[in-house]
């Protein structure tokens, strides 16, 4: 293991004796596995549960500007952020997807479920997302969170904060935000 990196451990889901034999196996191998009492299912439904009680309970501000802007290199740049975009792996209606393709519809209210349970065990004063539409790319949005950024206080960029390098007009580099910080605390 990498130093300052974060080591992951298998979960188990329980799937008739299967996983427990597995879950025994591990422990002789040193590896302590917890195994999810009630299965896949289980899990859905209390990520799913969690997920609507941090939409309809954390306080939201939601970034918004015209496409280029750099919108998401400040989400990016916010502890307090969720990159709906990254975690639908899609770069906006202009850019498209991203290699590999985007994640289920599950997958990816699975990890949105994930993000908003970090967020609120951070505590954060509000919680930054960029303005979407109810798809990103062919990830849905859930409902719940469609009509929290639609009616949440706004943060608007009204100028690009990204310039082309000199001799490469199709590159982009941040410039400074020195203007935008302030909003953002």
């Amino acid at each position: 293991m990498v130093a300052g990196q974060s080591q992951r451990l298998p979960v188990l889901l329980p799937w008739r004796l299967r996983s427990q034999t597995t879950q025994a196996w591990l422990r002789e191998t040193g590896i302590d596995a917890p195994l999810i009492t009630g299965g896949y299912k289980a899990l859905r439904r209390f990520l799913i549960d969690e997920m609507e009680a941090c939409i309809a309970s954390l306080p939201l501000e939601v970034l918004c500007g015209r496409t280029g802007c750099a919108k998401t290199r400040v989400i990016e740049q916010q502890p307090n952020a969720i990159d709906l975009e990254g975690l639908a792996h899609h770069r906006g209606s202009s850019f498209g997807r991203r290699p590999g393709g985007q994640p289920t519809q599950i997958d990816f209210e699975n990890s949105l479920a994930i993000a908003l349970l970090k967020q609120r065990a951070a505590q954060p004063t509000r919680i930054l997302v960029e303005d979407e539409s109810k798809l990103i790319g062919r990830c849905h949005l859930p409902f719940s969170l469609q009509d929290q950024i639609k009616s949440q206080p706004r943060i608007v960029i009204e100028e690009s904060l990204a310039v082309p390098r000199a001799g490469n007009t199709g590159g982009l580099r941040d410039r400074p935000l020195a203007r935008i910080r302030p909003l953002l605390r």
